[in-house]
């Protein structure tokens, strides 16, 4: 098990708006954090993190914030607002996949960017059979280091020739942010947009219903990898 890697995912996806949405100077922003495993025992830890850092503030400047209100994302219940004492204990949930029939043709939104890799280069044409292997290794790395339950799905061999891309509004996305450990602005770079593609998606494996909960390909702890679909 990731034998090339040379580190684990992190046992969270960070939550955040689309990039169309970023452009402008904001008030107010919305994020989210969804963490798996273990890591849900850490919940009350970062939601004291995060009070703290309000008044240390963000980044290389130290920008401080104000922060209001936290919600459960799931059930959007108030677990904390601004002058409480207390937070309240948030509930755990399961990411179960459903046993619903999937036709054969899926319209897939990339609602953050995406960064996927074939062959050490990131993929900007998009092809059914990349979703289906960065689905599948990744619904197969957080059951193996975050799951206590043991991963027994059994899925299909699929050949790239199976599917086929049916309409295709792919854009790439990129930006340049700022690492404290490497003390310096590093690219990050995925596609956005949304492609339709036919081909055995009943054969995918369960990640396919999990997708959004668990996000695609890399930089998911950044807010990468937010995937929705529909049957069309």
């Amino acid at each position: 098990m990731m034998r090339k890697y040379p580190a684990i995912p992190q046992p969270f996806v960070l939550h955040v708006a689309p990039p169309d949405s970023w452009w402008g100077e904001p008030r107010e922003l919305r994020f989210g954090i969804r963490l798996f495993g273990p890591a849900v025992n850490m919940s009350q830890y970062i939601i004291e993190s995060m009070i703290h850092i309000a008044n240390q503030g963000l980044g290389p400047k130290r920008t401080r914030f104000t922060l209001h209100t936290i919600l459960d994302g799931k059930e959007g219940n108030v677990i904390w607002n601004k002058g409480d004492d207390s937070i309240v204990q948030t509930n755990v949930f399961s990411i179960e996949p459903k046993n619903e029939p999937i036709s054969n043709t899926l319209q897939w939104s990339f609602e953050t960017p995406v960064c996927i890799r074939k062959k050490g280069r990131q993929v900007n044409r998009i092809h059914g059979i990349d979703l289906v292997l960065a689905g599948r290794r990744r619904w197969n790395i957080l059951n193996a280091f975050y799951s206590a339950e043991e991963n027994t799905e059994s899925v299909d061999r699929i050949e790239e020739s199976a599917f086929r891309v049916l309409d295709n509004n792919i854009r790439p996305w990129s930006i340049q942010r700022y690492s404290g450990r490497q003390h310096r602005k590093v690219p990050l770079s995925g596609i956005t947009g949304k492609v339709t593609i036919q081909g055995p998606w009943q054969q995918a494996g369960n990640w396919l219903h999990c997708a959004s909960d668990i996000h695609l390909g890399k930089h998911c702890s950044f807010g990468f990898g937010r995937v929705s679909w529909k049957q069309v």
